[in-house]
């Protein structure tokens, strides 16, 4: 290859490497939320208190409401894949007799280890919502269980509503990224390319080359 086809070939990946497009991000929402809840049963209760644990759903709010007795327990759990950027498990809360921020979750990560994750502090004394960083577990299929509990003096029921992921928006770091990594794969795509045909001698690839060279 002589120096002319050599710098013909150069242009040749720059203009390739010009005409690449912008990346765009993903489409996603800001929310997904998590459905299919279950309760489980670990011990019911005895006599007057057999009737319990309870598990309903409203209709209207979409609640997820459970009763407990004196000597239950029980937990509630999905199965779900927790997307790439979703960094945040958050769920509204009505506890025992006032809004409860929550308390610690169980987290069953892809290979079946239990992890025991609090929640995250809250910004505001009035925040209804208790929010727990799954970053780790992103792009795996994970189970959440919520362990219940009763205490003595306390109304029984509690209420869970809007269970949700967040996922993590993309931030402008991400898009230069982004554009590195896609910039750096095709430039040595094209390189490739164009040693590869410029070597070859092809004759569509030196008519090519040819209206390059009248233009240098």
């Amino acid at each position: 290859m002589n120096i002319k086809q050599s710098i013909a070939t150069i242009v040749f990946v720059i203009l390739v490497i010009i005409l690449i497009p912008l990346p765009i991000n993903e489409k996603q929402s800001y929310y997904e939320f998590v459905s299919d809840w279950k309760l489980v049963v670990v011990q019911e209760g005895q006599g007057k208190y057999s009737v319990y644990p309870k598990y309903s759903i409203d209709s209207d709010s979409g609640y997820i409401s459970v009763s407990n007795g004196p000597g239950t327990s029980s937990y509630i759990e999905s199965t779900f894949v927790v997307p790439k950027r979703g960094n945040v498990f958050a769920y509204n809360h009505v506890g025992h007799g006032s809004y409860d921020r929550g308390g610690y979750i169980e987290l069953y990560d892809s290979n079946g280890v239990c992890n025991y994750i609090k929640p995250l502090p809250y910004d505001s004394i009035y925040d209804r919502s208790a929010e727990y960083d799954i970053s780790p577990y992103g792009g795996q299929e994970v189970t959440l269980r919520i362990p219940q509990s009763y205490i003595p003096g306390h109304n029984p029921t509690q209420k869970y509503g809007n269970m949700r992921i967040i996922n993590k928006p993309y931030t402008l770091w991400d898009n230069l990224n982004i554009f590195k990594n896609m910039l750096i794969s095709v430039l040595l795509v094209s390189i490739l390319i164009g040693f590869i045909i410029g070597v070859s001698g092809l004759e569509f690839f030196n008519r090519y080359v040819n209206k390059i060279e009248m233009h240098i």
